[in-house]
């Protein structure tokens, strides 16, 4: 009970982190656009949108990937532990050739 608190604020701080990153890169990429349009009007901002575009792909590529890892760990079940009174299964039997029985004696 008394960790609850940490495991809320814990939650929302990856969800929080997630969303500042996405939002820091993606206006980065606006505001190098914009400060080469005033500068030269012609030719950088085309490499820089191409740019822009790569770098939204490879964002979008990774913002996917942790969420989809954010997702998977909190909807994780836990498998139940065996319990203190909880036996191993038996080994099989192991089935070695058997020799011949020797009639002479």
């Amino acid at each position: 009970m008394i960790m609850l608190p940490f495991n809320i604020i814990g939650e929302l701080s990856r969800t929080l982190a997630l969303a500042v990153r996405l939002f820091g890169n993606m206006m980065s990429g606006v505001m190098i656009i914009g400060i080469l349009l005033t500068i030269t009007p012609y030719l950088f901002p085309i490499v820089m949108t191409a740019l822009g575009l790569l770098t939204g792909m490879v964002q979008a590529y990774i913002f996917s990937i942790l969420a989809a890892v954010y997702i998977a760990a909190a909807t994780r079940v836990a498998k139940p532990k065996p319990g203190p009174l909880a036996r191993p299964a038996p080994n099989p039997p192991e089935t070695q050739p058997q020799q011949p029985k020797d009639s002479h004696g």
